[in-house]
């Protein structure tokens, strides 16, 4: 089954819309999950532009590469999405999905799967809660722990809603950057 990551993740987000598109879900990853993201170059620059916390790696072999960070244990979650072919026709990004498939890392190529799963992921911080609200007063010292955990968690989805208005103003200036060069009806950030 799958498995809750918890050393990193490493997203290859395609697309500039689909960088865009999966921001809410990435800043969730670092704020709510509080786990580190590695991204390859694009991916990295379009996430550290939003205020996202992200390290950059290479796609190719290399001491700062995405196939080196999943050989040394670092990533157990990788979200890549192709956006080009490759000289022998494969689709961008093979070798990192090969690596995680090899390694025996959850891959994800979809992004809305890939929300989903941040979502679900989401869901199963809230059923600690309600599983330590069922067990209060069982063990004081445990409960305290968890109520500190969850009550961080609530904070940092706080935090998370509150970036709303901000992504939103991301979006009209990426609308007006990116309409400088194709028309409206090119630019979208629902997938």
């Amino acid at each position: 089954g799958f498995r809750f990551p918890q050393r990193g993740v490493l997203l290859s987000l395609g697309p500039l819309q689909d960088k865009y598109w999966f921001a809410d879900e990435a800043r969730v990853i670092a704020e709510e999950l509080e786990l580190p993201i590695f991204a390859t170059p694009g991916t990295a620059e379009a996430l550290h532009g939003l205020g996202i916390p992200a390290t950059r790696l290479e796609k190719h072999d290399g001491p700062a590469s995405a196939m080196r960070a999943i050989g040394d244990g670092k990533i157990d979650l990788v979200i890549n999405v192709p956006v080009d072919y490759d000289e022998l026709g494969r689709p961008d990004g093979y070798m990192i999905r090969r690596g995680a498939v090899d390694a025996g890392i959850p891959l994800i190529t979809d992004l809305q799967l890939a929300r989903a799963v941040v979502e679900a992921l989401r869901h199963r911080l809230r059923e600690i809660e309600t599983r330590r609200q069922a067990g209060a007063g069982a063990d004081a010292v445990r409960d305290a722990k968890v109520a500190q955990l969850v009550a961080a968690a609530n904070a940092a989805v706080d935090r998370f809603a509150a970036s709303f208005p901000a992504t939103a103003e991301l979006r009209k200036r990426a609308r007006r950057v990116l309409g400088r060069h194709t028309h409206k009806d090119n630019i979208a950030f629902d997938g």
